[in-house]
């Protein structure tokens, strides 16, 4: 059996805990109100499953110095230093349940920008227990089966991807992908 699973919100309490943290940070680096970082964050496609930009800090700090002066080196540098241990932020449990899964055939499998993605799997300090990560901008279902093919998963696999977005899952269940 080989395992896919979601990052954002199935490991790591981005929308209610995450997000909210890193945006006051942005507000004090960057003399932004909070309606500014949230709008500018609006910019981003996000996990809503439509092509588009996906998030990257350097690019919001980067469109919130288009209506301000600051410092955007040095935001940028406290931006990524925020991601740098995000423990506090990893559900709890979530070591016990991972520590019970063979890691030769588990997969982490993320959408996002790759250095955003990678910068808080490596903070999370979960990628140790994962055979992969994959980090996509596509649909996650075509990237499961892009990896069997590479990877030359047995016909007779089971494929296992859990996600916390159903939306995810458009697809998996044609390709035989237990959801």
């Amino acid at each position: 059996m080989k395992i896919f699973l979601d990052f954002d919100d199935f490991f790591l309490r981005t929308e209610d805990a995450l997000v909210a943290d890193f945006f006051q940070l942005l507000t004090g680096v960057t003399g932004a109100t909070q309606e500014d970082v949230l709008q500018t964050y609006k910019k981003f496609s996000g996990a809503r499953f439509v092509k588009g930009l996906p998030y990257s800090l350097e690019q919001h700090i980067d469109f919130l110095a288009e209506s301000s002066s600051f410092d955007t080196k040095r935001a940028k540098e406290k931006a990524r230093a925020f991601f740098v241990d995000l423990k506090k932020y990893v559900f709890d449990g979530s070591e016990k349940f991972l520590q019970g899964l063979p890691k030769r055939d588990t997969y982490l499998l993320t959408y996002g920008e790759q250095t955003f993605q990678e910068l808080k799997i490596e903070g999370s300090g979960l990628k140790k227990f994962f055979h992969k990560v994959l980090v996509t901008q596509g649909d996650k279902s075509e990237e499961i089966e892009r990896v069997a093919k590479r990877e030359g998963f047995s016909l007779d696999e089971t494929v296992v991807f859990g996600d916390n977005r159903c939306g995810h899952f458009v697809g998996a269940k044609e390709r035989g992908i237990i959801t």
